[in-house]
């Protein structure tokens, strides 16, 4: 009986392990190979964006910045998306606490933008800039 308590406690925590690593499959969301970044251009507004893998807001905000709206809007911006999971050196750079959020960098100016927000929310922060 000890036997198959212990194979059956092993198979288990084998599939538990199989199914986190499945899970983290996605953590590819946000590498830079598969996220845009419009080229970096001195005159022009930055706009960074945070976000995580496992973080719902982010992936549906994400989702809307990846929308053509949203990208013709961004062409008049530096913008670069980054994984807080993968990126920590941009996120404690950028101090970030709460994701997602996004940063607007004009002219030494910096506004900070918390929470999901829908593409007109988007494009409406973006026309501000």
């Amino acid at each position: 009986m000890k036997t198959f308590s212990f194979i059956l406690m092993s198979v288990l925590l084998l599939s538990f392990s199989i199914c986190q690593r499945q899970d983290r499959s996605d953590s590819a969301y946000f590498l830079p190979e598969t996220t845009f970044a419009i080229e970096l251009d001195k005159n022009k507004t930055s706009v960074l964006y945070f976000g995580a893998t496992w973080c719902t807001p982010c992936k549906i905000t994400k989702r809307n910045f990846e929308s053509k709206e949203v990208k013709k809007e961004l062409q008049r911006f530096n913008f670069k998306m980054y994984d807080v999971d993968v990126d920590k050196k941009e996120k404690e750079k950028d101090k970030i606490k709460l994701v997602p959020t996004r940063i607007v960098e004009k002219d030494g100016k910096v506004s900070r933008y918390v929470g999901g927000k829908s593409k007109a929310q988007i494009i409406e922060i973006l026309k501000k800039h």
